[in-house]
């Protein structure tokens, strides 16, 4: 036989024909294949960068008014320590003008500067703001003062904040959707008007369209009743001026309204006792006015501003007992709805009676008017009929002009945000903030609004 040959070696790793077989030497194990990474996480999206927080300023009335940077004619400040000058019989007045070198709000300011020692003599400071800049304000007054026939070498007698960029007016509320600059297209600030008091709180708001100027002698006869009424117990009645009677509040016994002066008493149906009368009474100048209770802010859906679509909601009425409260306006027609704290209070009692008498004047333009109390309707009926006999037309049976709609859960009056948030089954006490005047287009939004303390009436000729 051919000897054995052992095979020439080859490049092939050599495999063991028995792997029973155990020759002495270990083979080495195969190292695992290495883990497949997983694919990377994709990059995170940059976060957008937060957004400037602003005060949230929600009109009312009791509502503390925030602080912001003020750059004005007369140097920057922050606004709290502007109103930190006024005295503790005083106000400050601030009012918004939509731009500056326009026909309107020229007028205005200049009868501002005119008046400036009238409001003075109340306490009152003014400031004002416009949507230009600091150099347009300066230049802007040069033409103020020419258009009165005022020395060119004076300065306008109160401050004008620069709101360039409406950053203050947006805060506020104080813009018009309505009415749009031609030049940028943004909407015009509405002609705003805060009267701000102690504490730091708003006392009385008027809100006006850009179109539409302001009276100023309606400004400065609501300052005078905010004074009597912070001074004494009482309420100023439905266009009442300096030297009228005066309608002591619900809560003053008949001594401490002795006090006051000879009161008249007005008899009627519902047998309730809340209509008195007394003279003007006399009041030093310069006392510090009565502190104005917290008011939390209201939380609703609905913020009071121009151009602001008017809430429905279900109601129950006088006229068309439960429905809903766009069937109430009258389409292509205006409305005013008048909102009160409570039926049989004293000066709401004179604007019930006021309302009844103007119907005729408000239906030849075309407006349909409205009344919410926090009241029911039962009690609606019984005031509506004391307002009557006080006009002297109880005996011919007349009915009251206009519908009166009942809010005694105060459920409407929060949802507007004249009342802070309700507990549920619990109403407020203290209704006195849920009084406003609203004028609603037909377009159903708010188009001029008003609010005035319960103790002060509302001047339905203004």
């Amino acid at each position: 036989a051919p000897p054995f040959r052992r095979p020439s070696p080859c490049c092939c790793p050599k495999k063991d024909p028995d792997p029973e077989k155990d020759d002495g030497k270990e083979e080495p194990e195969p190292s695992p294949a290495p883990p497949v990474p997983p694919p990377p996480d994709p990059p995170p999206k940059p976060e957008p960068p937060p957004k400037p927080t602003r005060p949230e300023f929600r009109i009312g009335l009791g509502a503390v008014f925030p602080d912001f940077e003020c750059h004005t004619t007369d140097g920057n400040f922050m606004f709290h320590s502007f109103l930190d000058r006024q005295h503790s019989h005083g106000w400050t007045m601030l009012f918004s003008h939509p731009k500056d070198f326009t026909p309107v709000c020229t007028t205005e300011i200049g009868a501002c500067h005119v008046l400036l020692r009238e409001f003075q003599k109340r306490g009152v400071q003014l400031i004002g703001l416009s949507c230009d800049s600091v150099d347009q304000h300066r230049a802007w007054t040069k033409d103020v003062l020419a258009a009165k026939k005022v020395d060119q070498h004076k300065e306008l007698g109160f401050p004008l904040i620069a709101d360039e960029k409406r950053q203050i007016a947006e805060m506020l509320g104080m813009l018009d959707p309505l009415e749009v600059n031609d030049a940028d297209k943004l909407p015009l600030p509405a002609r705003a008007l805060f009267l701000i008091g102690p504490e730091k709180r708003n006392r009385l708001t008027i809100l006006y369209p850009a179109t539409t100027g302001r009276n100023f002698a309606e400004v400065l006869r609501v300052i005078d009743s905010l004074y009597l009424t912070g001074c004494i117990d009482v309420g100023t009645p439905v266009d009442w001026h300096v030297g009228d009677d005066v309608v002591p509040n619900l809560h003053l016994s008949d001594v401490a309204t002795s006090a006051l002066g000879k009161a008249t008493e007005k008899m009627v149906p519902s047998g309730k006792r809340y209509l008195r009368h007394v003279a003007h009474p006399k009041v030093a100048p310069k006392q510090p006015l009565r502190h104005m209770q917290a008011v939390p802010s209201g939380e609703s859906d609905f913020k009071i501003k121009l151009g602001a679509k008017f809430p429905d909601f279900d109601c129950i009425s006088t006229s068309r007992g439960i429905d809903r409260f766009h069937k109430h306006l009258e389409q292509g027609r205006w409305t005013i709805l008048l909102c009160w704290p409570a039926d049989f209070s004293p000066v709401a009692t004179t604007e019930l009676m006021a309302c009844h008498q103007i119907q005729p004047d408000l239906r030849k333009r075309g407006v349909n008017l409205l009344g919410l109390s926090c009241d029911s309707v039962e009690n609606h009926e019984l005031w509506a009929k004391d307002a009557m006999t006080l006009l002297g037309e109880g005996k011919q049976h007349s009915e009251l002009g206009f519908t009166l709609i009942a809010d005694k859960t105060q459920l409407i009056s929060a949802s507007l945000g004249l009342l802070p948030p309700l507990t549920p089954g619990v109403p407020h006490k203290d209704r006195s903030t849920a009084r406003a005047f609203f004028v609603i287009g037909p377009e159903r939004t708010v188009r001029l609004s008003m609010h005035y303390p319960e103790t002060t009436g509302y001047n339905f000729w203004e």
